[in-house]
């Protein structure tokens, strides 16, 4: 399927109604970006491992349905362990993008992103490293799904994939200029998300485009 021509940004805020029509797990998504929010403040109710959980469980819950070598089967305490050991060694060195927007990876960006990327990799599988990435810092960190890189942007990720997410951040950056860049979009909308959504609709649901 073609991608959208330049100037179809209404059809994106269109797709982006359609989503949230039919996703009914947008929810946690919303839920898991303002308890990181709160976590972010002073004395939180919940820790960072906590609130990054609420999503990880339910949008990452295929790599807890297999049990493996290093961990059991399901999201456990052990989990939430290796979440909070990854946001004790990593947080300050995510944190520094929270402020900005996707636009291009210099290569000083690409040598600190693929240590990190590859170190919660390990523990989280690619798609719960980049949804993780993308809560922390939600306009500079694109979400991943296995099925929207391959068909979408013609990525076939290999183990470690922290080049090939380098690759599709590099791809976003391009597409959003695509729409008019990060001006056309009101303060309020993530470009990030929209397009994340669109695919999903195309490619994960199968869902028919918008009128």
């Amino acid at each position: 399927m073609a991608r959208p021509k330049d100037g179809d940004l209404d059809l994106l805020r269109r797709w982006h109604k359609r989503f949230e029509a039919e996703e009914a797990r947008d929810l946690f998504y919303k839920t898991a970006t303002f308890l990181i929010e709160l976590a972010l403040q002073p004395s939180p109710q919940l820790s960072m491992a906590e609130s990054l959980a609420v999503l990880l469980q339910t949008w990452n819950r295929q790599y807890y349905r297999f049990p493996r070598t290093d961990r059991p089967l399901g999201f456990t305490q052990e989990s939430l362990r290796d979440i909070e050991h990854l946001i004790d060694r990593h947080l300050d060195d995510v944190l520094p993008y929270r402020s900005r927007r996707l636009e291009s990876v210099n290569s000083d960006d690409t040598d600190r992103i693929i240590p990190i990327f590859t170190t919660f990799e390990e523990r989280l599988g690619r798609t719960g490293t980049a949804k993780t990435l993308h809560l922390l810092a939600p306009r500079y960190f694109p979400l991943w799904e296995t099925k929207i890189t391959q068909k979408a942007y013609h990525l076939h990720p290999r183990t470690p994939a922290a080049t090939d997410y380098i690759r599709l951040m590099n791809t976003v950056a391009g597409e959003i200029e695509s729409y008019g860049g990060w001006g056309a979009f009101s303060e309020d909308e993530n470009p990030l998300k929209l397009i994340d959504e669109m695919y999903y609709c195309k490619f994960v649901r199968n869902i028919r485009a918008p009128n």
